[in-house]
């Protein structure tokens, strides 16, 4: 009997190890039939489940072979990774801890403490764990990506594009390393020419290797039929991409869509329900395999897919790179090409991406009359205040900027010290949840005194509620856009609390977000075409008292009737860019449709739009 049970483990070991998931799980329940409870059987369940995206029974799994084996490292290190998979990062230190106490020389669970630290927003302890990982297993790419992710959290983006560099030599292979590098290029900058060159390395290697998998598509290729939008995104709850998205899902005309939404995230909060309230379908897809979710979609017969996220957190692009919809776009979460030819289509503005830049973009650019998104009010109510200059000693201006501060680069932060050189009585307020951390305050506080400015000129904040976030806007006479990263949600929101934004136009998508939102509300004059003239934007703005309690004024109404905040006008040119999209392929009989990039006109009458309840 014992022969019996130690080869069938064995097997379903070699089985696990060879992808043969089936198989392995066929013999642990072999092995359980002969010894139920079997904590090595159980385990290798558990390992299997979590393969599979079946977190919340690898939890269980692992939790009752780790409780019958609470000496083996192993054991309880693997419980972290599948109590981490459910979205408990809490739980999940314990276990990794016992781990450690265990092996203290095992780089995988100095990874797993760093990933939970990171997820509970401790970034700085994440990166002494995940630098042991590093130093105890050089060659590992896990240990190289999270230190990415760490460094990138704690504001330090050129260090963390070196250790994404680090894993994908360790591992080509490594797709998160590989998407972590292409959006930390936002934050750097860089030659225009390369990073397109590395976003089609991306596409190259994790997507077109899918491009065997696609499937013939059975949609009636009928032009003027209701069509199904399928937007895919792991950030539909408190996020910028559901606070942009929330006045399209309520204003879409249901005469002409039908809307369904693949949530790819296990959290759940107030904007998630009110998401959720607004779509016709909503499949959570969170711990599904790619294969498993395009075959949802392909079922579900959807005519266009959008992306809500590129290269970001929580993606799902090698689901696009399947093609289970005829016609693919991305549009909202990412300011870049996402290098995957299966997206046929990425939606702009002549703003964002200006005639001639589509040499720069692997998908076909579409450009909207208007601003290529629309802004949902906050449902905080919070008042605007006059600007806090009234009340400052001497009229003492606040400058703020409430951005992630990883944004807030040393070039960013010399452009910003002439600022407030030029300015000695002047002020700076910087709010962002890393500034928490003491060593990220220290750093920058440090960064700003190598430029001239003293430590009592710079306040740092970290993170608030968002009605608490919004009225911080109060302490701020004028916003400051960094670059090249532009402001998005951030230059949205300060506008709403009535405070002027002064932007640099930089030469791709993410630095011209801030002329996007400055063109809506009739305020372009503060977008400047060079540092030298964004100072001075900011110093006259600033030496104009009545200029500024005039906008503080005004200017929340200005954005309400503006074009950024119309949802209904914006959703009617979003969907004639759709239908556009839907009727070419229509015409080229299922075949992607080539040629020069698309302006897409003012919608065109559909008849009288229907607007779900809110």
């Amino acid at each position: 009997m014992a022969t019996r049970e130690v080869d069938t483990i064995t097997r379903a070991r070699d089985r696990f190890r060879a992808g043969e998931w089936a198989a392995a799980e066929q013999l642990c329940q072999q092995r359980l039939r002969d010894r139920p409870g079997d904590s090595d059987a159980l385990h290798l369940l558990g390992r299997v489940a979590l393969a599979l995206g079946r977190h919340k029974i690898a939890a269980v799994l692992l939790g009752k072979a780790a409780a019958d084996r609470p000496g083996d490292a192993k054991y309880q290190r693997r419980l972290g990774e599948a109590l981490r998979a459910v979205g408990r990062p809490q739980d999940a230190l314990p276990c990794y801890r016992r781990a450690l106490e265990i092996d203290p020389a095992d780089a995988r669970t100095h990874v797993g403490i760093a990933v939970c630290l990171i997820d509970t927003g401790d970034a700085q302890a994440a990166l002494a764990s995940v630098r042991r990982a590093v130093v105890l297993d050089p060659q590992d790419a896990s240990s190289h990506r999270t230190l990415g992710v760490a460094l990138l959290s704690v504001g330090q983006p050129t260090r963390a594009a070196a250790s994404f560099r680090r894993a994908l030599a360790l591992d080509p292979d490594f797709v998160d390393a590989h998407g972590g590098l292409l959006f930390s290029s936002h934050y750097t900058g860089g030659d225009r020419a390369a990073a397109l060159a590395e976003a089609r390395r991306w596409g190259e290697r994790h997507a077109a290797p899918l491009g065997a998998t696609v499937q013939p598509h059975a949609n009636t290729p009928d032009g003027g039929r209701r069509l199904r939008i399928g937007y895919v995104s792991g950030d539909l709850h408190n996020h910028p991409v559901g606070y942009f998205l929330e006045g399209v899902l309520r204003a879409h005309d249901r005469q002409e869509v039908e809307v369904y939404c693949y949530a790819n995230a296990q959290r759940v909060d107030a904007t998630t329900y009110r998401l959720r309230g607004y779509a016709d379908h909503w499949r959570i897809i969170w711990g599904m395999s790619d294969a498993v979710v395009a075959d949802v979609i392909r079922r579900d017969g959807i005519d266009l897919l959008v992306d809500l996220s590129g290269h970001t957190a929580g993606n799902r692009l090698q689901v696009f790179a399947r093609k289970p919809a005829p016609v693919q776009a991305t549009w909202l979460g990412y300011f870049a090409t996402t290098g995957v030819e299966a997206i046929d289509y990425l939606i702009a503005d002549g703003h964002v991406c200006p005639e001639g830049d589509e040499q720069y973009y692997v998908e076909r650019v579409v450009r909207l009359p208007g601003p290529y998104l629309c802004f949902t009010p906050p449902q905080e109510e919070v008042a605007v205040v006059p600007p806090p200059s009234l009340r400052a000693p001497g009229g003492a201006v606040t400058f703020g900027c409430f951005n992630n501060v990883a944004k807030v680069t040393p070039a960013v932060a010399a452009v910003w010290s002439q600022l407030l050189n030029a300015l000695p009585e002047a002020r700076l307020l910087l709010k962002s949840a890393p500034l928490a951390l003491p060593a990220v305050r220290r750093r920058y506080t440090a960064l700003f005194r190598r430029y001239g400015v003293p430590a009592a000129r710079v306040t740092l904040e970290g993170h608030s509620s968002r009605a608490d976030y919004l009225a911080a806007y109060g302490r701020v006479d004028v916003a400051l856009d960094p670059f090249p990263y532009n402001g998005g949600t951030t230059t949205a929101e300060a506008l709403w609390m009535g405070v002027p934004v002064v932007s640099l136009r930089g030469d791709r998508f993410v630095s011209r977000m801030g002329q996007t939102h400055l063109s809506a509300v009739g305020l372009e004059a503060l977008v400047a075409d060079a540092p030298g003239d964004y100072v001075q934007t900011a110093v006259k703005l600033a030496r104009s008292p009545r200029r500024l309690t005039r906008l503080r004024a005004a200017l929340r109404r200005r954005v309400e009737r503006s074009p950024l905040c119309d949802a209904f006008s914006f959703t009617g040119t979003l969907e004639t860019a759709y239908r556009a999209m839907w009727q070419e392929w229509c015409a080229s009989d299922g075949q992607r449709s080539t040629g020069a990039p698309s302006q897409m006109g003012p919608p065109a009458p559909l008849g009288e739009r229907t607007v779900p309840r809110p």
